[in-house]
């Protein structure tokens, strides 16, 4: 693409020469103004290209070095643990307003113990949860 561009400008400096009359020579001129603006154009488009290229990958989930991502859970049957949870693999957690955030690996560990999912429970309709609406109920 970028040496059909400079194939089109070394045309237009040629029909610039070459040009006799003022109309001849001023569409000449506009064609290698044209063919410059494409020119530029391709190169930042190719060096922007390349900085994409380039550029270190970046994980769009929020995720920083590949920390790991955690899933906030509350116990299936509504009761608020205050106490410190034990996690499957060993770790204790402390619970945060009623949710214990649970490393995303360890999530079908925790739901087999009883445990749902913090946006399960918000969406299920039927969940066994008082109502947030009466929080003194």
């Amino acid at each position: 693409m970028t040496h059909n561009l400079q194939n089109r400008a070394a045309q237009a400096m040629a029909a610039i020469d070459a040009a006799r009359t003022p109309m001849e020579k001023h569409a000449a001129r506009q064609e290698g103004l044209a063919a410059h603006a494409d020119l530029a154009k391709q190169v930042a488009d190719d060096k922007a290209m390349a900085a994409f290229k380039n550029a270190k990958p970046e994980n769009s989930g929020g995720m920083w070095n590949g920390a790991p991502r955690f899933i906030f859970m509350v116990r299936a049957d509504g009761s608020k643990p205050t106490a410190a949870v034990e996690l499957p693999d060993g770790n204790k957690v402390v619970p945060i307003q009623g949710q214990v955030p649970v490393p995303e690996n360890q999530v079908a560990a925790m739901m087999a113990r009883g445990w749902k999912r913090f946006n399960d429970v918000i969406n299920d309709q039927h969940t066994s949860m008082r109502d947030p609406a009466r929080p003194n109920a």
